[in-house]
């Protein structure tokens, strides 16, 4: 996740959604929408990773690197299977597919850098079909919704200065063509995500499995 402020919101679910045998509770928790890499792919983020030490940048842990499709902040916890009914809803029937992952740059440009991220080239839009649907659907249980455009991404680093000089430059004109793989999009996982000292720790709450069928050649 990159770039994003906490946010509480309350979400508009019926009333026998909570947990069970118990009143509804005020407990909240840190909940985003993302798609997780292959072990591949993880593993090319390591690469790069190793590629870049001494840049002055916070590199992600490579086995956290997920592709964030919505940022929903704080939520009440008993509002989570009411949010997984949503995504079953708006995803289940798409087909599984897969994007590569080409070429590094950084937001919001690499003169004054904040984020170093992998690119995905979504050629065929089925990434943005998949957001597009997401949206709305979750809009009417009173979350959100993004008025930033989405432009989908890997976060690798975070910057540690505003200005990290030629290096960087040099750097990513070395990847910026280079293709690291394919990210599989076959699942759609609701995630919490814990802040701690050593950096934020994500815990997969619930999946939903594309299962629509579709006309194209078998995925990466």
């Amino acid at each position: 996740m990159t770039g994003f402020k906490a946010k509480h919101v309350t979400l508009v679910v019926p009333r026998d959604i909570g947990i069970r045998g118990s009143v509804m509770s005020d407990e909240t928790a840190r909940i985003f929408v993302a798609i997780l890499p292959s072990t591949q792919l993880h593993r090319a983020c390591a690469d790069v990773a190793a590629a870049g030490r001494g840049l002055p940048v916070r590199w992600v842990r490579p086995a956290s690197v997920h592709l964030t499709l919505k940022f929903l902040g704080d939520v009440r916890v008993n509002g989570v299977p009411a949010i997984h009914q949503a995504l079953r809803q708006a995803a289940a029937d798409l087909p599984p597919f897969s994007i590569a992952a080409r070429g590094l740059g950084c937001f919001p440009n690499a003169t004054r850098p904040r984020v170093l991220w992998m690119g995905l080239d979504d050629a065929q839009g089925e990434l943005l079909e998949l957001h597009r649907r997401i949206e709305p659907t979750l809009g009417a249980l009173g979350i959100p919704l993004e008025e930033r455009s989405f432009r989908p991404h890997l976060t690798l680093a975070r910057a540690r200065a505003t200005r990290v000089g030629r290096e960087l430059d040099a750097f990513l004109d070395e990847y910026r063509n280079h293709t690291f793989g394919h990210l599989v999009v076959s699942q759609v996982h609701l995630m919490r995500s814990d802040l701690h000292a050593k950096g934020a720790f994500h815990t997969r709450l619930h999946s939903v499995t594309l299962q629509g069928s579709s006309t194209n050649q078998a995925i990466a």
